[in-house]
C-alpha cells in the first residue's frame, strides 16, 4: 500500500502530530489564537488541514523570533500589507512537514477587503485541548470562538470555508 503524502510532500499523520507538538509548544502567553482548519476541527469533526493559522497581537511577533527559531521554521513568504492581510503582516513559515500561516494584528477578507482585528477575533476564544484525527494536544490552547471562525469562515466565502461551516 502507497504511503499517502500532501503537498509538502510528507504524509498527514505525521504532519498533524508535528503541529500538535507546535501547539503544545507555541508561547501562548503572547496572545493570539488559532484559527482556519485545525480550529474548525476544534468544535466539530477532526479533519486534516494544510496548514497552521494563528492570529497573534500586533506586538507580539518579535518577542516570537526565538521560538520560531528553534522550532526550524523558515520564513517562506512575508506580505507587509497584501491583499489577504491588507493593515496586518502575513508571515508564512514552513518546515518539511509544517506549514504555518502567522496573521499579525488583523485578518483581511480578500474579496470584501475588510480588516477583522485581532482582538476581536481573540475576544470570547475558548481554551480547549485540540483533538484531530491522529490524536490531540497535550495542553488546552486558545482557539477562536465558534462566533469568531463562523465569521471569518462565512466571509470568506471559498469552497472549503462554506464545507467547514456545514
Amino acid at each position: 500500500m502507497q504511503e499517502q503524502v500532501n503537498s509538502l510532500g510528507t504524509d498527514p499523520v505525521s504532519r498533524e502530530r508535528k503541529v500538535l507538538g507546535l501547539l503544545d509548544e507555541w508561547p501562548w502567553e503572547l496572545g493570539g489564537v488559532l484559527i482556519g482548519g485545525y480550529a474548525i476541527a476544534a468544535y466539530g469533526v477532526p479533519r486534516y488541514s494544510n496548514d497552521v493559522d494563528i492570529v497573534i497581537p500586533n506586538g507580539a511577533l518579535g518577542k516570537l523570533e526565538d521560538f520560531i527559531n528553534a522550532q526550524n521554521l523558515e520564513l517562506e513568504n512575508s506580505s507587509i500589507p497584501n491583499p489577504q492581510n491588507y493593515e496586518g503582516k502575513v508571515l508564512r513559515y514552513r518546515t518539511e512537514e509544517i506549514t504555518l500561516d502567522v496573521l499579525v494584528g488583523y485578518v483581511r477578507d480578500r474579496e470584501a477587503r475588510v480588516d477583522i482585528p485581532e482582538p476581536r477575533i481573540s475576544m470570547d476564544h475558548r481554551n480547549l485541548r485540540l483533538i484531530t484525527l491522529t490524536g490531540g494536544t497535550k495542553n488546552k490552547i486558545p482557539i477562536a470562538s465558534p462566533e469568531a471562525i463562523w465569521a471569518l469562515k462565512l466571509q470568506s466565502g471559498r469552497d472549503q470555508d462554506i464545507i467547514d461551516l456545514f
